[in-house]
C-alpha cells in the first residue's frame, strides 16, 4: 500500500541508529524528519524490496513531480524531476520488477482519464502516459502484471474495472461489471500473468454472494466462479488465493441474509473446475475473538455462550469485520481481519436533525489458521486501542517468520505489538513510541498522522507528519520516515 508523504527540497537528513529494543524481535533503525513549511504537502512513499521511492508535486503550477530515490538504509541514491500535465494528486503508486507506477488523477473529477508516469528505478527513464476512460471514478485499488494495470473503483455504487495495456496504450472496461452495485474486494494479479478480480454483491435470487473472475492478461473474461451461501446467509467481506494445485481458497465473512453485520467466517475451497465446498464458523465457536475484551466480560460472554449450547440454542454476535489479507504461512493460510464500528454525528439543518457517518473506530484484529483444503486450524486476536478513521483501511499488520506470527499496529506515534504462535500468546501488547519520548503526554492541536507500512522482509516502514514538538501549536509540521527492524531468534 503506497501512501502519502514529504520531502523539503533542502534535504534535512537525520540518520540515528537506535539500540533501543522492544523485545528480541522488533527494533527501530535508520530515520529520516524534515521540517515543512506552513503550505507544504507531505509526499508519496512508495515502497519496493530495495529501497523507497519520495514523490512530490513541485514547480509552477505543480506540474512537476519532484522525485528522490532512497535505498534501504534511507541515503539518498538519486533525485529526478518529470514533468506532468495533471493538476492533481497521485492517487495510486506501486513498484514492480523495477517500475515505478505513479497514477494522477485530475483535480477536477469530471476529467475521467488519467496521467501515468512509469519510472524505471534503475536506469531513472520516465515515459508518461494518458489512460483514456470515459467514466469518472477515483481508482482505490491498482494491480500490475508484466503487460497490463487493472484499476478498480466504483461508478454510482457499482464496482467497475479499468484494463490498460502498456505495449499497445490501449484501455477498456473490463465485462462482467458495472450491472449490479456491490463491493470489488480484491484485484490479484496471478503468476501466469492472469488477473483474478473478487466481488461480493446480489445474486438473481437476491443472496448475497461472491463472484470469482479470471481474466486473461489482455483483458479478456476466461472464467467465472459463483460462490453462494447457505440458506438465510450473506456472503460480506471476501479474500481469494491461488494454490499451486490450481484449488482456490476464498476466505470472508457472513452474516444473516440481507444483513451487513456478520456472525463468523465461511472459507470456500475452489476446486479447478469451479465446483466449491463452503465452511462456516461462528464467532462464537471460535476459542479466542473475545480474548480482545477485558477478562470479566470475556466470562460473561462465555457464560452465555454455554446456557445458550445446553437450551439447544446456536449463539449469535454480530460485528462488522474487514477481511484484509490472506498469507501462507508454515503449509497454512494465515487470514487477517479487523473488526470496527460507525461512529455517527447530528447534524442540524434547517431546523431538522439527522445522523451522518463521522467516523470507524476499531477494537480488535482477527487472525484465523486454515489448512490448504479450508478447515479451521486455530484462531487468536490482537486488541487494537483507541484507533480511529474516517476510512475503512488497514492498521494492524502480519510478519510471519520460522516460528512465530508478529502483529503490529501504529497509533499516536506508538508502535503496538504482539506475538503469536498459533492460538497461542508468546508476548503481550508492547509499546515503542517512536516519536514521543518524553513521558508528558503530547497536548498539541496538531495531530500525528502516520503509516505503517510492509517493505523488506526484515522490516517495515513507519512515515507520516507530527507536530515539531511536544505541546506545541503552531502549524509547523515535521516529516518522519523510520525503519522499523525485525531480528528473528
Amino acid at each position: 500500500m503506497s501512501a502519502r508523504f514529504g520531502f523539503d527540497r533542502s534535504l534535512l537528513l537525520f540518520l540515528l541508529l537506535a539500540v533501543v529494543q522492544v523485545f528480541a524481535q522488533v527494533h527501530p533503525a535508520e530515520k529520516i524528519e524534515v521540517l515543512l513549511t506552513e503550505d507544504q504537502n507531505p509526499d508519496t512513499v512508495v515502497p519496493d524490496s530495495a529501497g523507497v521511492t519520495l514523490v512530490r508535486r513541485d514547480g509552477p503550477d505543480n506540474l512537476q513531480l519532484s522525485l528522490i530515490r532512497l535505498n534501504t538504509n534511507l541515503e539518498v541514491i538519486w533525485r529526478k524531476n518529470v514533468a506532468v500535465e495533471f493538476k492533481g494528486y497521485i492517487a495510486q503508486a506501486k513498484v514492480h520488477q523495477g517500475i515505478a507506477y505513479l497514477l494522477i488523477k485530475h483535480e477536477t473529477y469530471s476529467i475521467t482519464g488519467f496521467e501515468l508516469v512509469l519510472l524505471d528505478l534503475n536506469t531513472r527513464e520516465s515515459t508518461v502516459r494518458i489512460i483514456s476512460n470515459v467514466i469518472p471514478f477515483f481508482p482505490q485499488l491498482m494491480e500490475i502484471s508484466d503487460n497490463s494495470i487493472l484499476l478498480g473503483g466504483y461508478f454510482n455504487y457499482r464496482p467497475l474495472v479499468l484494463h490498460y495495456t502498456v505495449s499497445t496504450d490501449q484501455s477498456k472496461i473490463l465485462p462482467g461489471f458495472f450491472n449490479e452495485t456491490g463491493n470489488l474486494d480484491q484485484i490479484r494479479a496471478n503468476r501466469n500473468g492472469t488477473f483474478d478480480v473478487v466481488v461480493t454483491g446480489l445474486n438473481h435470487q437476491r443472496k448475497r454472494s461472491v463472484w470469482v473472475r479470471n481474466y486473461s492478461s489482455d483483458g479478456t473474461l476466461q472464467k467465472t466462479i459463483l460462490i453462494e451461501p447457505e440458506e438465510k446467509k450473506s456472503l460480506l467481506f471476501s479474500r481469494s488465493f491461488s494454490l499451486t494445485s490450481g484449488r482456490q481458497v476464498v476466505v470472508g465473512s457472513y452474516g444473516r441474509h440481507n444483513n451487513e453485520y456478520s456472525r463468523g467466517i465461511f472459507v470456500a475451497r475452489v476446486e479447478p473446475n469451479g465446483e466449491y465446498q463452503t465452511r462456516y464458523y461462528s464467532y462464537a465457536d471460535l476459542q479466542n475473538f473475545f480474548r480482545y475484551l477485558k477478562q470479566r466480560k470475556q466470562v460473561r460472554i462465555q457464560e452465555r455462550i454455554e446456557r445458550k449450547k445446553v437450551r439447544g440454542k446456536k449463539p449469535k454476535f454480530d460485528y462488522r469485520l474487514m477481511i484484509h489479507e490472506l498469507v501462507p504461512y508454515q503449509n497454512q493460510l494465515v487470514m487477517l481481519g479487523e473488526a470496527f464500528y460507525p461512529k455517527y454525528r447530528q447534524v442540524n439543518a434547517r431546523g431538522t436533525a439527522y445522523y451522518v457517518l463521522d467516523s470507524f473506530w476499531y477494537t480488535h484484529a482477527v487472525i484465523l489458521g486454515f489448512s490448504t483444503s479450508g478447515e479451521l486450524l486455530w484462531d487468536n486476536c490482537f486488541e487494537i486501542n483507541d484507533v480511529e478513521s474516517r476510512n475503512l483501511e488497514q492498521f494492524v499488520r502480519l510478519r510471519p517468520s520460522s516460528s512465530e506470527i508478529t502483529l503490529q499496529y501504529l497509533h499516536d506515534g506508538q508502535i503496538k505489538t504482539k506475538v503469536i504462535q498459533n492460538d497461542q500468546v508468546v508476548a503481550n501488547k508492547n509499546s515503542l513510541d517512536l516519536l514521543n519520548p518524553q513521558p508528558i503526554r503530547r497536548r498539541s492541536a496538531q495531530p500525528i498522522n502516520a503509516y505503517l507500512d510492509y517493505w523488506t522482509n526484515d522490516s517495515m516502514l513507519v512515515y507520516g507528519t507530527r507536530p515539531i514538538a511536544v505541546n506545541d501549536n503552531s502549524r509547523q509540521r515535521i516529516f518522519f520516515l523510520h525503519k522499523l527492524k525485525f531480528t528473528d531468534n
